[in-house]
């Protein structure tokens, strides 16, 4: 047996659908299926062996020799996990306070509200760096788009035909490895190869998602979790069993999918699941065959992050891949890991501790807002018009101020200032922001204009405002403000 493990770094926004219907609202998955890495090795190596299926090909694509697990979200600096469906808090607290692990839970024992029971709320969603007894929740960020189908034949958006899309997005990091058995391992260094470097996943790739990077990851970003079992009363070993990826079982009697598989499904020859200490949620969907252009049978199974506890006379399995699809990425599981025990004497509360991370979400890098401006003309326009808007509110409300609170000078002494408003109006006009002050002054300096706003105490007034006012702009500033009193004055 050999793995390889690999880092996936987005470098652009990804889509990775929850569903393959072409209708409604599409939500992203927040993992990558492992069916896109084997698709990325197989379109790659049929194309180099001209489409021909021999026993290379069997044992890398289809026999589960060759095992493309599912990336998970890095966080803490190892590959995260789904949050056990076995962990239970009260309501109306946090996770961080206190959490009870389901199949150490004595509810009939719970006198914590009231002197009876607590209502107990199960975590469902959400991936977890499980480190140093602690357990930290990775923030995964999305970003959501609204597109239209494009008319080629109009050459303009198709009409009734908007869609959006959710999607990971761009620098986010996800953690994924490959399992070879025996029989495949003389294949590990082709599907290094051929992994490694810019690749697309997710829908829409010939648009503006899906790009990628794969490289290289250290080991010491996988953790083995593999603990020891419990006994019960009988001394009957209690096994837990997570599932770190989906499950498919088949029943064994119809060869139709489960949802209630034996405990031979999950690698035990003796033993039974006790399903009242299990909690298991469950999927189905119908995966898309993009080389056939049609939708495979629907797929049924039990859902990543359930919790089964076995009760068995054996040790554990050494095998930790069960049922269906396996080289996809299914069938995936961890043996009683350490992350399900509990206090048996404070009333089956977790051992680790739910705690929250420091560590910040990973966001898109910024990108000046000049460089942006520089390559799209219709957001400089855009930008330019929003500004333009921004300071002719700022010219209007000094000009409001300036004519509520200087008008009576004016009104007083008769209409005379109505004709001289509409020349300072003119002399704004004509002139440059550098010299309307001075050619301003000059028309208020003589002859009957300069008698009656000196005795009215106007000129210092408009002056004064004036170099107030200067950073918004002489010129649009004196226009908008003599049209103004022009008014005002007119209709008295």
């Amino acid at each position: 047996m050999k793995t390889l493990y690999f880092n996936c770094k987005l470098l652009s926004d990804v889509i990775i659908s929850e569903s393959a219907a072409t209708e409604g609202h599409q939500q992203t998955l927040d993992f990558i299926p492992g069916n896109n890495f084997l698709g990325i090795c197989a379109s790659k190596l049929y194309k180099e062996e001209n489409g021909k299926y021999d026993e290379k090909m069997l044992t890398l694509f289809h026999t589960g020799d060759v095992q493309f697990g599912d990336a998970h979200i890095k966080g803490e600096g190892i590959r995260t996990l789904r949050i056990p469906a076995s962990f239970f808090y009260p309501k109306l607290k946090d996770m961080e306070e206190v959490c009870y692990i389901h199949h150490g839970y004595d509810r009939n024992k719970d006198t914590l509200y009231n002197g009876g029971p607590q209502q107990l709320k199960q975590c469902r969603t959400g991936f977890y760096a499980f480190k140093d007894g602690k357990v930290m929740k990775k923030e995964i960020t999305t970003a959501y788009a609204i597109k239209s189908a494009y008319d080629y034949g109009k050459r303009r958006s198709q009409d009734k035909q908007m869609y959006g899309y959710e999607s990971l997005e761009e620098g986010l990091e996800f953690l994924f490895q490959v399992d070879f058995s025996d029989k495949a391992e003389q294949f590990a260094d082709i599907v290094k190869e051929t992994l490694i470097g810019e690749k697309h996943v997710g829908r829409s790739k010939t648009a503006q998602y899906g790009l990628v990077e794969i490289s290289e990851a250290k080991t010491s970003e996988f953790t083995d979790y593999s603990g020891r079992p419990l006994k019960d009363k009988d001394g009957k070993f209690l096994h837990t069993v997570y599932a770190e990826s989906k499950l498919v079982f088949l029943d064994a009697d119809s060869l139709t999918p489960t949802f209630q598989p034996e405990a031979s499904d999950l690698g035990f020859d003796d033993g039974k699941i006790v399903w009242e200490k299990s909690q298991v949620r469950t999927f189905q969907y119908s995966p898309w065959n993009s080389h056939r252009k049609t939708r495979d049978a629907d797929r049924c199974g039990i859902e990543k992050g359930s919790v089964f506890v076995v009760r068995s006379d054996e040790p554990a399995p050494s095998k930790k891949k069960v049922g269906l699809f396996k080289n996809e990425g299914f069938g995936k599981v961890i043996f009683n890991p350490t992350f399900l025990e509990f206090n048996a004497d404070d009333n089956g509360t977790a051992v680790w501790k739910v705690v929250k991370t420091n560590e910040a979400p990973q966001a898109k890098e910024n990108v000046s807002s000049d460089s942006i401006l520089s390559d799209n003309p219709l957001l400089s326009f855009l930008m330019a018009k929003k500004s333009q808007e921004t300071a002719d509110s700022s010219i209007m409300d000094a000009v409001n101020s300036f004519v509520k609170s200087k008008k009576s000078l004016f009104i007083e002494s008769g209409d005379t200032f109505a004709s001289q408003w509409g020349q300072i109006r003119t002399i704004a006009e004509q002139n440059s922001d550098e010299n309307i002050e001075k050619e301003i002054d000059k028309y208020l300096d003589h002859g009957v204009a300069q008698v009656r706003w000196d005795e009215c105490g106007g000129k210092i007034e408009l002056m004064n405002f004036i170099k107030e006012k200067r950073s918004l702009g002489v010129k649009r500033l004196i226009i908008n403000l003599a049209s103004e009193m022009q008014k005002v004055l007119k209709n008295k």
